[in-house]
């Protein structure tokens, strides 16, 4: 591949995910439905991300992440840009729902979107790296781990867990 297509390979993804970021930002403003739920906000939230990763060729991802590793000060430091805003536009859904009353008024949004990026970011990258993950897979796993996660963030009533019945440790 010669360097001008290269360019235009990582060029296309950036305007890929900045259009990601702008609708993450239209759902957090309310042009899209929020749900009333969190988790099912999250997984939406969740949700255009994936869609939006695994609608391309994976081969693209990975020129895109080599080239990030390759070149940190550059590619590595635009894709590094875009995490933190997806952090952060997380977060600014988290800090709503803690807002509210949803979440337990504890909750520090910024770590609690990092540790749901993680789960996102873990699956991404695994189906990056192995051609046997399907897309659906690595939905189904990331919808399970920010669930899991997600069973924290909710306030605790007289030791009962709201989310699960169960007792809290």
């Amino acid at each position: 591949m010669s360097s001008q297509e290269i360019l235009a390979h990582r060029l296309h993804h950036f305007a890929h995910l900045y259009v990601l970021l702008q609708n993450l930002v239209d759902f957090l403003n309310g042009r899209a439905a929020s749900p009333r739920d969190p988790l099912a906000a999250v997984s939406a939230f969740t949700g255009i991300f994936l869609d939006d990763f695994t609608r391309d060729d994976r081969r693209l991802w990975r020129e895109l992440f080599g080239a990030a590793i390759a070149e940190p000060s550059t590619v590595g430091q635009r894709l590094f840009e875009v995490d933190v805003q997806l952090v952060l536009q997380l977060s600014s859904l988290l800090e709503r729902y803690r807002r509210d009353g949803t979440l337990t008024s504890d909750l520090e949004p910024l770590p609690a979107a990092t540790v749901l990026y993680g789960v996102c970011f873990t699956w991404l990258t695994a189906y990056l790296m192995n051609d046997a993950i399907s897309a659906e897979m690595a939905g189904d796993e990331i919808r399970r781990g920010i669930a899991i996660a997600m069973r924290g963030f909710y306030p605790r009533v007289d030791g009962i867990s709201i989310t699960t019945g169960g007792h809290a440790p």
